[in-house]
Protein backbone atom coordinates (compact mmCIF):
# COMPACT_ATOMS: atom_id res chain seq x y z
CA UNK A 1 0.00 0.00 0.00
CA UNK A 2 1.23 3.43 -0.85
CA UNK A 3 0.60 6.78 0.79
CA UNK A 4 -3.04 7.76 0.82
CA UNK A 5 -3.87 10.86 -1.17
CA UNK A 6 -6.37 12.64 1.07
CA UNK A 7 -8.07 15.03 -1.29
CA UNK A 8 -11.26 16.98 -1.56
CA UNK A 9 -12.84 16.18 -4.88
CA UNK A 10 -14.95 18.28 -7.18
CA UNK A 11 -17.66 15.69 -7.69
CA UNK A 12 -19.15 17.27 -10.79
CA UNK A 13 -15.73 17.55 -12.44
CA UNK A 14 -14.95 13.93 -11.59
CA UNK A 15 -18.27 12.81 -13.04
CA UNK A 16 -17.47 14.54 -16.32
CA UNK A 17 -13.96 13.05 -16.27
CA UNK A 18 -15.37 9.53 -15.89
CA UNK A 19 -17.89 10.09 -18.68
CA UNK A 20 -15.10 11.29 -20.97
CA UNK A 21 -12.96 8.26 -20.07
CA UNK A 22 -15.84 5.88 -20.82
CA UNK A 23 -16.36 7.47 -24.24
CA UNK A 24 -12.62 7.36 -24.98
CA UNK A 25 -12.35 3.68 -23.98
CA UNK A 26 -15.23 2.58 -26.20
CA UNK A 27 -13.95 4.58 -29.16
CA UNK A 28 -10.56 2.91 -28.81
CA UNK A 29 -11.85 -0.57 -27.95
CA UNK A 30 -15.00 -1.11 -29.95
CA UNK A 31 -17.40 0.40 -32.42
CA UNK A 32 -20.74 2.21 -32.31
CA UNK A 33 -22.52 -1.04 -31.49
CA UNK A 34 -20.16 -2.31 -28.77
CA UNK A 35 -22.02 -2.60 -25.47
CA UNK A 36 -20.96 -2.15 -21.86
CA UNK A 37 -21.79 -5.34 -19.94
CA UNK A 38 -22.15 -4.69 -16.23
CA UNK A 39 -23.19 -6.77 -13.26
CA UNK A 40 -25.98 -4.99 -11.40
CA UNK A 41 -26.12 -5.83 -7.69
CA UNK A 42 -28.40 -2.96 -6.74
CA UNK A 43 -25.67 -1.47 -4.56
CA UNK A 44 -24.10 1.97 -4.84
CA UNK A 45 -21.04 1.07 -6.94
CA UNK A 46 -22.81 -0.79 -9.72
CA UNK A 47 -25.67 1.72 -9.71
CA UNK A 48 -23.36 4.71 -10.08
CA UNK A 49 -21.23 2.95 -12.69
CA UNK A 50 -24.32 2.03 -14.72
CA UNK A 51 -25.66 5.59 -14.52
CA UNK A 52 -22.34 6.95 -15.79
CA UNK A 53 -22.30 4.42 -18.62
CA UNK A 54 -25.80 5.48 -19.67
CA UNK A 55 -24.77 9.13 -19.71
CA UNK A 56 -21.69 8.33 -21.77
CA UNK A 57 -23.06 5.73 -24.20
CA UNK A 58 -26.83 5.86 -24.03
CA UNK A 59 -29.07 3.18 -22.46
CA UNK A 60 -29.18 1.06 -25.61
CA UNK A 61 -25.45 0.32 -25.28
CA UNK A 62 -25.50 -0.64 -21.60
CA UNK A 63 -26.48 -4.22 -20.72
CA UNK A 64 -27.18 -5.26 -17.14
CA UNK A 65 -26.60 -8.75 -15.81
CA UNK A 66 -28.27 -9.76 -12.55
CA UNK A 67 -26.65 -12.75 -10.87
CA UNK A 68 -28.32 -13.83 -7.63
CA UNK A 69 -26.86 -16.84 -5.84
CA UNK A 70 -30.02 -18.82 -5.21
CA UNK A 71 -32.89 -17.00 -3.50
CA UNK A 72 -31.91 -13.33 -3.17
CA UNK A 73 -34.61 -11.15 -1.65
CA UNK A 74 -33.04 -7.83 -2.67
CA UNK A 75 -32.83 -8.75 -6.38
CA UNK A 76 -35.71 -6.31 -6.82
CA UNK A 77 -33.22 -3.50 -6.17
CA UNK A 78 -31.18 -4.66 -9.16
CA UNK A 79 -34.27 -4.80 -11.36
CA UNK A 80 -35.27 -1.31 -10.18
CA UNK A 81 -31.88 0.10 -11.22
CA UNK A 82 -32.14 -1.40 -14.73
CA UNK A 83 -35.71 -0.18 -15.16
CA UNK A 84 -34.90 3.31 -13.87
CA UNK A 85 -32.01 3.59 -16.32
CA UNK A 86 -34.03 1.99 -19.15
CA UNK A 87 -31.28 -0.54 -19.87
CA UNK A 88 -31.89 -4.11 -21.10
CA UNK A 89 -30.92 -6.86 -18.70
CA UNK A 90 -30.82 -10.59 -18.08
CA UNK A 91 -31.10 -12.59 -14.89
CA UNK A 92 -28.69 -15.51 -14.58
CA UNK A 93 -29.04 -17.25 -11.23
CA UNK A 94 -25.65 -18.71 -10.34
CA UNK A 95 -27.07 -20.79 -7.48
CA UNK A 96 -27.12 -24.12 -9.38
CA UNK A 97 -23.52 -23.56 -10.51
CA UNK A 98 -22.19 -22.78 -7.01
CA UNK A 99 -24.02 -25.85 -5.64
CA UNK A 100 -22.57 -28.04 -8.38
CA UNK A 101 -19.09 -26.67 -7.72
CA UNK A 102 -19.45 -27.25 -3.97
CA UNK A 103 -20.51 -30.83 -4.63
CA UNK A 104 -17.57 -31.36 -6.95
CA UNK A 105 -14.83 -30.21 -4.56
CA UNK A 106 -16.47 -31.47 -1.36
CA UNK A 107 -15.28 -30.30 2.05
CA UNK A 108 -12.89 -27.75 0.57
CA UNK A 109 -15.92 -25.57 -0.20
CA UNK A 110 -16.51 -25.15 3.53
CA UNK A 111 -13.38 -23.05 3.84
CA UNK A 112 -14.31 -19.34 3.85
CA UNK A 113 -11.58 -18.46 1.37
CA UNK A 114 -13.25 -20.85 -1.08
CA UNK A 115 -16.96 -20.23 -0.53
CA UNK A 116 -16.61 -16.44 -0.39
CA UNK A 117 -14.52 -16.12 -3.55
CA UNK A 118 -16.07 -18.77 -5.79
CA UNK A 119 -19.37 -16.92 -6.47
CA UNK A 120 -17.41 -13.81 -7.55
CA UNK A 121 -15.44 -15.88 -10.05
CA UNK A 122 -18.59 -17.54 -11.37
CA UNK A 123 -20.19 -14.12 -11.80
CA UNK A 124 -17.20 -12.82 -13.75
CA UNK A 125 -17.25 -15.88 -16.02
CA UNK A 126 -20.95 -15.19 -16.58
CA UNK A 127 -20.28 -11.56 -17.50
CA UNK A 128 -17.68 -12.57 -20.07
CA UNK A 129 -20.06 -15.15 -21.55
CA UNK A 130 -22.74 -12.49 -21.96
CA UNK A 131 -20.22 -10.04 -23.41
CA UNK A 132 -19.12 -12.63 -25.97
CA UNK A 133 -22.75 -13.31 -26.84
CA UNK A 134 -23.86 -9.72 -27.45
CA UNK A 135 -20.58 -8.09 -28.46
CA UNK A 136 -19.55 -6.15 -25.39
CA UNK A 137 -16.86 -5.18 -22.92
CA UNK A 138 -17.06 -6.20 -19.26
CA UNK A 139 -17.18 -3.34 -16.77
CA UNK A 140 -15.35 -3.65 -13.46
CA UNK A 141 -17.18 -1.80 -10.66
CA UNK A 142 -14.51 -2.13 -7.94
CA UNK A 143 -13.28 0.93 -6.08
CA UNK A 144 -10.00 2.13 -4.59
CA UNK A 145 -11.04 1.33 -1.01
CA UNK A 146 -11.48 -2.34 -1.92
CA UNK A 147 -8.07 -2.40 -3.60
CA UNK A 148 -6.49 -0.57 -0.65
CA UNK A 149 -7.51 -3.22 1.87
CA UNK A 150 -7.47 -6.24 -0.46
CA UNK A 151 -11.26 -6.64 -0.34
CA UNK A 152 -11.28 -8.24 -3.77
CA UNK A 153 -11.30 -11.62 -5.51
CA UNK A 154 -8.57 -12.53 -7.97
CA UNK A 155 -10.16 -13.54 -11.29
CA UNK A 156 -13.47 -12.41 -9.79
CA UNK A 157 -14.37 -8.78 -9.13
CA UNK A 158 -10.76 -7.78 -9.85
CA UNK A 159 -11.28 -8.75 -13.48
CA UNK A 160 -12.96 -6.79 -16.25
CA UNK A 161 -12.05 -4.79 -19.34
CA UNK A 162 -12.60 -1.29 -18.00
CA UNK A 163 -12.74 -0.12 -14.37
CA UNK A 164 -14.74 3.07 -13.94
CA UNK A 165 -14.37 3.56 -10.18
CA UNK A 166 -10.90 2.14 -9.54
CA UNK A 167 -9.38 5.54 -8.67
CA UNK A 168 -12.10 6.54 -6.21
CA UNK A 169 -12.38 5.71 -2.52
CA UNK A 170 -15.73 4.88 -0.94
CA UNK A 171 -16.00 8.34 0.62
CA UNK A 172 -15.49 9.91 -2.82
CA UNK A 173 -18.04 7.61 -4.43
CA UNK A 174 -20.55 8.59 -1.77
CA UNK A 175 -19.90 12.25 -2.60
CA UNK A 176 -20.36 11.55 -6.31
CA UNK A 177 -23.54 9.55 -5.67
CA UNK A 178 -25.08 12.50 -3.84
CA UNK A 179 -25.04 14.60 -6.99
CA UNK A 180 -28.38 14.75 -8.77
CA UNK A 181 -26.72 14.66 -12.17
CA UNK A 182 -25.58 11.09 -11.47
CA UNK A 183 -28.72 9.83 -9.80
CA UNK A 184 -31.29 11.91 -11.67
CA UNK A 185 -32.86 8.76 -13.14
CA UNK A 186 -32.49 6.64 -10.02
CA UNK A 187 -34.66 6.90 -6.96
CA UNK A 188 -32.45 7.55 -3.94
CA UNK A 189 -32.64 4.63 -1.59
CA UNK A 190 -31.35 3.85 1.87
CA UNK A 191 -28.68 1.22 2.31
CA UNK A 192 -30.11 -2.27 2.65
CA UNK A 193 -29.09 -4.08 5.84
CA UNK A 194 -26.74 -6.34 3.86
CA UNK A 195 -25.22 -3.47 1.90
CA UNK A 196 -24.75 -1.40 5.05
CA UNK A 197 -22.98 -4.31 6.78
CA UNK A 198 -20.66 -4.90 3.82
CA UNK A 199 -19.83 -1.20 3.44
CA UNK A 200 -19.08 -0.80 7.15
CA UNK A 201 -16.83 -3.87 6.97
CA UNK A 202 -14.91 -2.41 3.98
CA UNK A 203 -14.51 0.99 5.60
CA UNK A 204 -13.43 -0.53 8.92
CA UNK A 205 -10.69 -2.54 7.22
CA UNK A 206 -9.55 0.53 5.32
CA UNK A 207 -9.56 2.60 8.53
CA UNK A 208 -7.43 0.03 10.40
CA UNK A 209 -4.98 -0.21 7.51
CA UNK A 210 -4.68 3.58 7.39
CA UNK A 211 -4.05 3.79 11.14
CA UNK A 212 -1.25 1.22 10.92
CA UNK A 213 0.40 3.37 8.27
CA UNK A 214 0.02 6.46 10.51
CA UNK A 215 -2.45 7.99 8.07
CA UNK A 216 -4.49 9.37 10.92
CA UNK A 217 -6.46 11.99 8.98
CA UNK A 218 -7.71 9.34 6.61
CA UNK A 219 -8.53 6.98 9.49
CA UNK A 220 -10.45 9.70 11.33
CA UNK A 221 -12.46 10.55 8.24
CA UNK A 222 -13.37 6.91 7.71
CA UNK A 223 -14.42 6.56 11.35
CA UNK A 224 -16.87 9.45 10.84
CA UNK A 225 -18.20 7.87 7.64
CA UNK A 226 -18.79 4.57 9.42
CA UNK A 227 -20.84 6.32 12.11
CA UNK A 228 -22.92 8.15 9.48
CA UNK A 229 -23.66 4.89 7.64
CA UNK A 230 -24.58 3.10 10.88
CA UNK A 231 -27.08 5.85 11.63
CA UNK A 232 -28.46 6.09 8.07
Amino acid sequence: MGDFDFKVINAEAEIQHMIDEIKRYFVENGNKDTKAVIGISGGKDSTIAAALLVRALGPERVFGVLMPDGDQKDIKDSVAVCEALHIPYRVHNIGPVTKMFAGMIGDAYNKPIVNTNTPARIRMATLYAVAADIGGRVINTGNASELYVGYTTKYGDLAGDFAILKDYYVREILEISSKDNVQEKIAKKRFSANEKSQLIDKLTKEMRAAAKLLEFEHAAYLRDQIEKIKNS
